[in-house]
């Protein structure tokens, strides 16, 4: 899962060809996280934010009930939480 791991590292430019070039954006791994799960945990704001303009789904929540901006509490990004509310 391409955007998943881009995501998850924080490659901007890597994220913005993968959804240009047609990446699934919610779809949820083997622990139902989506790429913005990962971009959310991370603390990656702009990646957040290029998902969401995207129609990324920020209230899909994982296979344990957790939404990105649970994630995003629970790491301590402000910045990321604040975007998702």
């Amino acid at each position: 899962m391409p955007l998943h791991a881009a995501s998850a590292a924080g490659h901007l430019d890597v994220c913005r060809f993968l959804v240009d070039n047609g990446a699934e954006i919610n779809t949820g791994n083997i622990d139902g996280w989506t790429p913005l799960h990962e971009a959310s945990f991370h603390g990656h704001i702009e990646i957040c934010r290029l998902l969401l303009e995207q129609n990324a789904r920020p209230r899909l929540v994982d296979n344990m009930g957790r939404s990105p901006l649970y994630l995003a509490a629970e790491g301590g990004h402000i910045g990321v939480f604040g975007l998702l509310s």
